[in-house]
């Protein structure tokens, strides 16, 4: 019998665990199709001191776990921007993905009643997932500091 699924907020103490979690799963799908530059300047953002900073100014975060392990985790900028989107991989296509994006909309909500749409900088890998949530691509592919991407965005009537 599989542990019960929880969700809650990302707290400053769990940067450490958020971190670890983080890398397991970038080192997994997204690592390999970046460059060395692009591998560093992401590792730099996922420090346990940044987020810890990141969460003291403009970021909120909400993770899942199955009992004490994480398992999925969505922090987003601003209220407007997903910074960072990770679900382990014996979780992906069950429903912790879209439970984690429809808590983080409902936050943006409370605080935000003039947030029009949502944006992120898809990993090349991750444009399908998004697509499945409604995200539509805003552009082409980017790089900027050796990480791939392509902006997406979700309007405001896809999620209400």
């Amino acid at each position: 019998m599989e542990t019960s699924i929880g969700y809650g907020q990302i707290e400053q103490d769990d940067a450490y665990n958020v971190f670890t979690f983080i890398t397991e799963v970038f080192s997994q799908f997204v690592a390999p199709g970046f460059s060395q530059e692009g591998v560093e300047e992401f590792l730099k953002y996922i420090q346990p001191d940044t987020i810890i900073d990141h969460l003291a100014s403009d970021h909120f975060g909400i993770m899942a776990q199955a009992g004490s392990k994480i398992i999925g985790i969505i922090m987003v900028r601003g209220y407007s921007h997903v910074a960072l989107f990770f679900v382990s991989s014996h979780y992906q296509r069950k429903g912790v993905g879209r439970e984690l994006l429809r808590a983080a909309l409902d936050q943006c909500r409370s605080h935000g009643a003039n947030t029009k749409r949502i944006t992120v900088n898809a990993s090349i890998n991750s444009v399908n997932a998004y697509r499945k949530l409604n995200f539509k691509p805003e552009n082409t592919e980017q790089c900027v500091n050796g990480i791939r991407f392509i902006p997406m965005a979700l309007s405001n009537s896809s999620y209400q």
